[in-house]
């Protein structure tokens, strides 16, 4: 097992709050009056007790295999004191980008959308992740920076932390006790991956690459005996090296490679083109539901409970609700494929034969318009806003949805006119359709706003316009959704040294105009993402640019430095919503004015006026 250079990673990976009391302990007593229990207590806890005593095991099934894994619950004296130790150490460590499991905030669904889209998927599973970190590694953690504990007080905090030599899996303390051991092969995974132009991201002990390049890296992942019906996929050398060399071993028999003729799948989810659940899911719940309605209730639940749970309920604690269950995984479709999609609409109406009160929230509840984006990141950054805004009180009321953009690529400005104009002419339709534009062809912003700037109304519940200017814009110069950001903002470097550039910061020659920069291709767009690398000094040739899909992601994620942007530029655009969603309700409640015939004489409906046949109620 490769050695671990506790002092310089906790360095980097934790940041020490300016008073944290928890710091400041220097004794076994202090750590006793921190925790408000005797001392006494604690020793019955960590040396009376024996590790039978202190954690209940059972074990659970896996959903991937047919084996079972160990889960020990600490008894509940233990269980308090290690999430008052979680609840300190989380304060303290920086989450680095890439970790989406255990984080608050980031859950599976974050850690798929960075793979959305990619060529190539690689899933790569770490063997007995909790149990690679021993106790030694523990009380190595806590003797290091920024705790710098005595060598008593590191090994009690390690005793109550660890069980027979390895972190329990169940234990509130462990998640990020691991997130915090292996923020240095985190750093040098990163690193690697952006060498090889990949996405990195990692939930536990499950990591994934993805990259968009013709061939997945031989450093990251292999395919042996490739004209095999069932070729051997291996995780890289380089990559070997990389994990190994801090002491944790590959799952090889889990190693997958996916391409995007297969189903690409990330934590469960698939990838291919927009983040999605298998049909299996959607299916078992279907099934559920109709069990509830044929067989009822307590028997449908009694099979799966059987099924899923079996013997498996934690000791000491009662079987999760049935209709808690089907609910949150109910609600979890509607997530992931969307409230208003015909799978959760479907499932949401089975609901009440297991919850008459079951709602859909409020927020989920179907949206006002239909928004159509020109280009594929531009929903995020609207979608980032509107939260934002919401979460500050203002436009509750503006509901959306968000077009299909995962299937269009290569959308652009000239396709997006033809589809406005498609769904204009098109068959009746009640939907509000709002299409909106960049402000940079002026060919299209003629044909896609009235000419007073305004909302261009085609008919049909379809609406194009452009985007409103912001004040710290000027009202001539090409803009597109980035441009509602300032530029302070917008052209920041992020964590690895990467940012956004605008067209106008480079010669025609393609080298910067004061930094020693160099655009490869010089583009034509006003943003420029790739194609960026150093010009000078050692790291010559090193890329600079940061995608303006992983700047999009960045802002609606919420990650850091990106994580507090100034949303005044967005605000005209949501006012500008709200107007036509209110206009276009208004008018659907407007009562139907019959057709005139050629006198100018309003015609009835059939069935109607004079001659009519009346039916008395």
């Amino acid at each position: 097992m490769g050695t671990l250079n506790i002092t310089s990673l906790l360095d980097e990976s934790v940041q020490p709050p300016l008073i944290s009391p928890f710091l400041l302990l220097r004794s076994v007593e202090d750590l006793c009056s921190f925790l408000d229990i005797s001392h006494r207590r604690l020793n019955f806890l960590l040396y009376v007790l024996t590790p039978g005593d202190r954690y209940r095991s059972y074990e659970l099934k896996k959903k991937k295999s047919s084996g079972t894994r160990t889960i020990k619950s600490p008894i509940k004296p233990l269980k308090e004191i290690q999430r008052r130790l979680a609840n300190e150490l989380s304060a303290v460590y920086k989450t680095p980008l890439n970790v989406y499991g255990y984080v608050k905030h980031r859950d599976v669904v974050d850690k798929a959308k960075q793979h959305v889209g990619q060529r190539w998927v690689a899933r790569i599973d770490l063997e007995n992740f909790f149990g690679t970190f021993n106790f030694g590694r523990v009380r190595g953690m806590f003797r290091a920076k920024p705790f710098n504990f005595p060598d008593s007080l590191a090994t009690v905090l390690a005793q109550i932390c660890v069980d027979t030599n390895e972190l329990p899996q169940g234990a509130p303390t462990s998640p990020i006790i691991s997130n915090i051991l292996f923020w240095r092969l985190d750093a040098r995974l990163r690193r690697l991956a952006r060498e090889h132009r990949c996405v990195y991201t990692r939930y536990a002990d499950d990591l994934v690459f993805s990259t968009n390049k013709r061939h997945m890296s031989s450093g990251i992942c292999t395919v042996l005996d490739e004209l095999s019906e069932t070729p051997t996929i291996r995780v890289g050398e380089t990559l070997r090296k990389e994990i190994e060399g801090e002491g944790f071993k590959v799952s090889d028999s889990k190693t997958r490679l996916f391409g995007r003729t297969a189903r690409q799948q990330v934590t469960g989810l698939t990838v291919n083109e927009k983040v999605n659940l298998g049909r299996e899911y959607v299916k078992e719940l279907r099934a559920i539901l109709y069990a509830c309605r044929k067989f009822g209730v307590e028997a449908a639940k009694e099979r799966f409970m059987a099924s899923h749970y079996g013997k498996n309920v934690p000791p000491g604690k009662a079987a999760p609700a049935f209709a808690e269950i089907i609910r949150g995984r109910v609600m979890y479709v509607g997530r992931i494929k969307g409230y208003s999609s015909r799978a959760f609409l479907a499932l949401a109406r089975g609901m009440p034969i297991l919850d008459p009160n079951f709602r859909v929230p409020e927020e989920h509840a179907a949206p006002r318009a239909y928004l159509f984006t020109e280009g594929v990141t531009d929903y995020l950054h609207l979608d980032a806003a509107l939260k934002r805004f919401r979460k500050a009180g203002e436009f509750a009321d503006v509901t959306v949805e968000w077009d299909d953009h995962t299937k269009r690529e290569q959308m652009g400005d000239k396709r997006l006119l033809q589809i406005c104009d498609d769904i204009a002419k098109g068959p009746k339709q009640d939907r509000l359709c709002i299409f909106v534009f960049d402000r940079d062809v002026p060919d299209t912003i003629t044909k896609a706003e009235a000419p007073d700037g305004s909302p261009k109304l085609r008919g049909n519940g379809v609406v194009s316009m452009c985007l409103p200017v912001p004040k710290h814009r000027d009202q001539s110069s090409p803009m597109c959704i980035e441009h509602l950001y300032s530029d302070e903002f917008l052209y920041q470097y992020d964590a690895d040294g990467r940012r956004l550039f605008a067209r106008d910061e480079f010669l025609p020659s393609g080298f910067h105009k004061s930094e020693d920069f160099l655009s490869r291709q010089p583009k034509t767009s006003l943003i420029v993402d790739s194609d960026v690398v150093l010009s000078a000094g050692e790291r010559r040739g090193t890329s600079v640019a940061l995608s303006k899909r992983q700047f999009a992601m960045f802002v609606n994620l919420q990650t850091a430095p990106f994580s507090e942007p100034d949303l005044s530029g967005f605000r005209p655009f949501f006012e500008a919503l709200r107007q036509l969603m209110e206009a276009h309700e208004a008018i659907q409640a407007m009562p139907v004015t019959p057709p005139a015939n050629d006198r100018g004489q309003r015609v009835p409906p059939p069935g109607t006026g004079a001659g009519a046949t009346q039916i008395e109620a």
